[in-house]
C-alpha cells in the first residue's frame, strides 16, 4: 500500500509511477487524474484554492486512502503564501461587490440608512415591490413609488440641439418613461416615502400612512428632496432626456458618437439606452454611488460626457 509520502510525491511531481506504489494488492489500481474543479467557496475550500492555483493533483485511488488523507496531503503541499494571496484576491472581489449596492447610499431610506431614515427595515420598498398593489399601478420595473402629478415639465431646447425630447409631464403608471420614475422623488413634489404597496410587518401593517420619516441628508421632515438633488418641475434648463439617440441623430448632429445599439451607447454597455432613448438612468445608476452622484461611470476628465459627445 502506498504511504502519504508517495501521494505527496505524486502530487508534487505531477505524475504517479509504479516505483512510488510498488506494493499494490491484487485488484487495486493506480489512476492518474486531475482533481475536479471546485468553486473557492464550496465545501472543499482547500481543494478549490489548489485548483485556483492550477496545481495538478494526481491521486492514487487505493482502499487505504480516503478523502481525509488526500485533503490533508493537499494542505501540506499548498504553500501558505499562495493561500494568503488567493484570500487577498477574494477579499478584494468581495469589497468590490459590496460597493455596488444601494445599501448605505442616499437612496437607502431604511431605518439604518445614512441620511433620511424611516421606521421600515427594508431598503428596496421605496422604489420596488414584488407584488404591485393594483393593476392600475402596474409600472415596470415592479414600481412601488407614487408618480408625480406634474402636468408639464417643459423640455430643453437650443440652436445646437438636433434631438427632439419628449414631454415627461402627465405620466401615468403603465406608460411612464424611466425618467418619470426618477422624477417621482427628484422633482420635489412627492415625498420619498410615498409608496403604493406598504410592508405588511408591524408597525406598518400594509398601511402607507404608518410610514414615518426622520429628516436627513437632502430630505426634509416632510420627506421631500431639497438642495441639488431636487431638479424641480422645470426641465428646460437641464440636460435633455427622453429622446431617441440613434445613428441618424449622430449623423445629423455631427458632434455625437454613433451608439453601439438601441440598448447602449458604448460597446461595453456602461452607458445604457432605454428602447433607444436617453433617460436619467443613462447617466445615473440609482443602485450604485461608487461614482458620485450615482454616475454610471466616473466623469474624471469628462469621461462620461465624451461617451456620447464627440468633442
Amino acid at each position: 500500500m502506498c504511504g502519504t509520502a508517495g501521494i505527496a510525491s505524486a502530487i508534487t511531481d505531477g505524475h504517479a509511477s509504479g516505483s512510488q506504489c510498488a506494493h499494490r494488492a491484487p485488484g487495486q489500481y493506480l489512476r492518474s487524474t486531475r482533481w475536479p474543479r471546485a468553486h473557492p467557496f464550496s465545501g472543499g475550500v482547500v481543494i478549490g484554492m489548489a485548483v485556483a492555483l492550477n496545481v495538478e493533483l494526481y491521486v492514487e485511488m487505493t482502499h487505504g486512502f480516503g478523502v481525509r488523507k488526500v485533503t490533508q496531503t493537499i494542505k501540506e503541499v499548498v504553500h501558505m503564501k499562495k493561500v494568503l494571496a488567493i484570500a487577498a484576491v477574494l477579499l478584494a472581489m468581495a469589497g468590490l461587490a459590496s460597493a455596488q449596492t444601494v445599501v448605505g447610499t442616499a437612496h437607502d431610506l431604511s431605518s439604518t440608512g445614512p441620511g433620511a431614515t424611516t421606521n421600515v427595515g427594508r431598503v428596496c420598498v421605496y422604489c420596488h415591490t414584488p407584488h404591485q398593489a393594483t393593476a392600475a399601478n402596474g409600472q415596470d420595473p415592479l414600481w412601488n413609488h407614487a408618480l408625480s402629478a406634474v402636468a408639464a415639465y417643459g423640455v430643453y431646447g437650443s440652436d445646437t440641439l438636433d434631438a427632439t425630447p419628449g414631454e415627461l409631464g402627465g405620466a401615468v403608471a403603465g406608460t411612464a418613461a424611466v425618467s418619470n420614475l426618477c422624477l417621482s422623488c427628484h422633482d420635489g413634489t412627492v415625498a420619498v416615502h410615498s409608496v403604493w404597496n406598504a410592508p405588511n410587518e408591524a408597525p406598518i401593517n400594509d398601511n402607507p400612512a404608518n410610514i414615518t420619516i426622520v429628516a436627513g441628508g437632502n430630505v426634509n421632515a416632510g420627506g421631500f428632496i431639497t438642495g441639488n438633488p431636487n431638479v424641480g418641475d422645470d426641465l428646460t434648463n437641464d440636460h435633455p432626456v427622453n429622446f431617441t439617440y440613434d445613428a441618424a441623430l449622430a449623423g445629423s448632429d455631427g458632434g455625437l458618437v454613433t451608439p453601439d445599439s438601441a440598448n447602449s451607447v458604448d460597446a461595453a454597455g456602461l452607458v445604457p439606452l432605454f428602447a433607444g432613448t436617453v433617460q436619467c438612468a443613462s447617466c445615473h445608476d440609482p443602485h450604485d454611488d461608487t461614482n458620485a452622484p450615482f454616475l454610471v461611470v466616473s466623469n474624471s476628465g469628462s469621461a462620461l460626457c465624451t461617451t456620447c459627445h464627440n468633442k
